[in-house]
């Protein structure tokens, strides 16, 4: 598990940890964590919560966060992975003597 985990949070070529997955990843974890919390309140309080309302007022919510994080992250992949492969077919430069 922790190498399921490790491997998702590090970017291409798995050399470093990926700054834009790990915040992917607090800003899902933060989004739970305050829908527990403000439910925790309400409820204390004896107020009416709906989950359903909590997440929709976040326009769309986790699946927004999740959607948007995978899109933005995958477009950044592919072009690490682009700028690599042109790197890589260029020839290099023969040095004069």
């Amino acid at each position: 598990m922790t190498n399921l985990l490790r491997n998702a949070l590090m970017g291409p070529g798995h050399t470093s940890f990926d700054a834009a997955r790990i915040l992917w990843v607090v800003g899902t974890v933060a989004f739970i964590i305050g829908a527990m919390t403000f439910q925790g309140i309400a409820v204390a309080k004896g107020q009416a919560f709906s989950m359903i309302e909590f997440g929709t007022g976040f326009g769309g919510g986790l699946a927004t966060i999740l959607a948007l994080g995978g899109a933005g992250i995958s477009l950044k992949d592919r072009g690490v992975a682009r700028a690599s492969a042109t790197l890589a077919t260029e020839a290099p430069a023969s040095p004069t003597v």
